[in-house]
């Protein structure tokens, strides 16, 4: 239990960081935990030299996608795991790696009951407002992106990672999470103005 615990909390930790760094505090992030994913995982697949990338699925038009987001999010698993095992292998740390693959492993969640069956992954755990009952690194349903600089659940979200995650980070983390962080750069711009288009047409 403790292990499960320790591995949790460290892929929180690695989640905020890269977010973190990759916004360099001047960009918002998409509110959506399904452009998120993507962000984290077409960074760390450009990280290690993958050479395709989902451009596709981000741009699903809001909720047009199969009830419960299985199809999305197997696809989304299904393309990183394919492509670290060709493509990964000594060119990112193995801590920050393991943390990653847990946090985009596509899992069924069957409620019971009369709620259906849904898709999850550790990362909405961490991220959204609802899936986490408000503790997500996301503080908001009310809008299409938001700060973390001005995070309403964790107001010194930024300064903590800065000032005390990172340096706690071996070089080999802290190299993989920056330059994971770099590569999620162009894709996080990306599904931005997408979102802007979305909301203005």
């Amino acid at each position: 239990m403790e292990e499960r615990e320790e591995q949790w909390e460290y892929g929180r930790r690695v989640l905020e960081s890269l977010l973190v760094i990759a916004i360099d505090g001047k960009n918002h992030l998409p509110t959506r935990k399904e452009f998120v994913l993507s962000e984290v995982i077409n960074g760390a697949v450009a990280f290690v030299g993958g050479g395709s990338k989902i451009d596709d699925c981000p741009r699903f038009e809001y909720g047009l996608y199969d009830r419960g987001g299985f199809g999305i999010l197997r696809t989304f698993f299904e393309y990183y795991e394919r492509e670290m095992v060709i493509h990964s292998e000594g060119k990112i740390g193995p801590r920050v790696k393991a943390a990653i693959d847990r946090m985009v492993r596509f899992r069924n969640v069957d409620p019971g009951g009369r709620e259906r069956p849904y898709g999850s992954t550790d990362m909405y755990m961490y991220f959204d407002f609802e899936f986490s009952m408000g503790t997500g690194i996301c503080d908001t349903i009310h809008s299409p992106t938001f700060s973390l600089e001005r995070n309403l659940i964790e107001p010194g979200l930024v300064a903590r990672v800065r000032e005390e995650t990172l340096p706690s980070f071996s070089e080999s983390e802290r190299n993989s999470v920056e330059g994971i962080s770099e590569f999620m750069k162009p894709f996080i711009e990306r599904d931005l103005k997408y979102i802007k288009w979305y909301h203005e047409r």
